[in-house]
């Protein structure tokens, strides 16, 4: 199964904006996108967020956070005035149909795992009340405030993110009014490298962001993850290069989940 992110269509777009600007680009690059990889498009609309069960186990929840959002409103960096953008009401990183879609799904879902794959991160990346990347769920901040909402007041258990995007591997919480109420793993990369500040400053990003429980820019590679009853088993998986073939599988680390009992109120 798969989801696209940005560089499908460019860096970091908006499908609200290039829908206007340039409707061949998006039209061109979906299209390729669908006779390349083996998914059906759900509609004639390029739909790909879609969901699917393994049993009564988990389900699965793949969204789409590109063609319906609104335009970033910064780039990344730290900026009072672009933080204060990112929390103006109204804007939205899933579209309307698709974050009822989503939270309706979630959270009637009887499924004891409830996995999302996700576009770009949901972990709160802030630094003095400055978010950090404006192109993440951050930069939507009231649309990502309501769909934790939601998880907390219906009180959704065991909900796992699985995030890209960032070419890093982290684990850490995501909270609503600083409680948790899911776990994410971003991976890394299969070949790009991460961003030069994290590789100098990844020591520190625990210690500022104490949600952040594990932080490795230094390798490239891949996840597993092993869903049980009462566990979820996560490894990270790196290569020791990628400039060459001679490259040998290390493992980075291990993450255990135990599940938490759920009720509805």
């Amino acid at each position: 199964v798969s989801i696209w992110d940005d560089h499908e269509v460019q860096n970091n777009y908006s499908g609200v904006t290039l829908k206007k600007t340039n409707p061949q680009k998006i039209k061109d690059a979906y299209q390729t996108f669908f006779e390349y990889i083996p998914i059906r498009e759900l509609d004639e609309k390029f739909r790909i967020y879609r969901n699917f069960k393994v049993g009564n186990l988990v389900e699965f929840f793949l969204i789409d956070g590109r063609q319906y959002r609104d335009e970033d409103v910064c780039d990344r960096g730290l900026n009072f005035e672009c933080t204060s953008k990112a929390n103006i009401p109204g804007r939205t990183y899933l579209g309307q149909e698709q974050k009822k879609w989503l939270i309706d799904g979630i959270t009637s879902s009887k499924a004891k795992w409830k996995f999302l794959g996700n576009n770009t991160v949901l972990m709160e990346l802030a630094f003095l009340g400055n978010m950090i990347n404006f192109d993440q769920w951050d930069g939507f901040y009231p649309e990502k405030e309501e769909f934790l909402k939601a998880l907390k007041e219906n009180n959704i258990k065991n909900t796992i993110v699985l995030t890209g995007d960032a070419h890093t591997f982290m684990y850490g919480n995501v909270l609503y009014k600083g409680e948790k109420v899911a776990t994410e793993f971003v991976d890394s990369a299969i070949t790009s490298g991460s961003s030069k500040t994290l590789m100098t400053y990844n020591l520190l990003v625990p210690i500022f962001i104490n949600h952040m429980n594990y932080i490795n820019p230094f390798y490239r590679g891949y996840i597993l993850a092993d869903f049980s009853t009462r566990n979820l088993d996560v490894y990270f998986e790196a290569i020791s290069t990628v400039d060459n073939p001679d490259g040998e599988r290390i493992h980075l680390n291990h993450f255990n989940i135990k599940s938490e009992s759920s009720f509805k109120k």
